[in-house]
């Protein structure tokens, strides 16, 4: 059974069915002395870097946004699907055609009959547009 783009958005949102991994318990990180009680590592000031990340999405409305959030989120999708996902707002479709990898293996149909009167300035433009996209 084929599932539509809006119920796999909600699965990769939601979860859907598949089962996640719950989080390390904190008494894990504790290691246990000779005597058998347990201890919390020492952590110096010292020994703690600073990692300087980018800023997390905040908001749903951030996610959604997030190159780097879109880049794997778009990997859920046939080409077919994204084809639709290209029209949500120019942001995603600015993303989605700007990589190539979201369209390899695709075959354009290209509709000649409309384009036999056309001048040949106009059919060298779209087929460069087409090997653009």
């Amino acid at each position: 059974q084929k599932t539509s783009v809006m119920e796999r958005v909600t699965n990769v949102f939601c979860g859907g069915n598949v089962s996640s991994v719950p989080p390390d318990k904190p008494s894990r990180f504790r290691s246990k002395s000779a005597t058998g009680v347990a201890q919390v590592h020492p952590v110096t000031p010292q020994t703690v870097r600073k990692i300087h990340l980018p800023e997390h999405p905040q908001s749903i409305q951030d996610l959604l946004m997030d190159d780097r959030f879109l880049g794997k989120f778009f990997t859920y999708f046939s080409a077919s699907e994204r084809r639709t996902l290209a029209q949500v707002c120019v942001r995603w479709r600015d993303l989605l055609y700007r990589s190539p990898r979201y369209w390899s293996g695709l075959m354009p149909i290209v509709r000649c009959r409309e384009l036999r009167q056309a001048h040949p300035q106009d059919r060298a433009r779209l087929y460069a547009s087409l090997l653009r996209r």
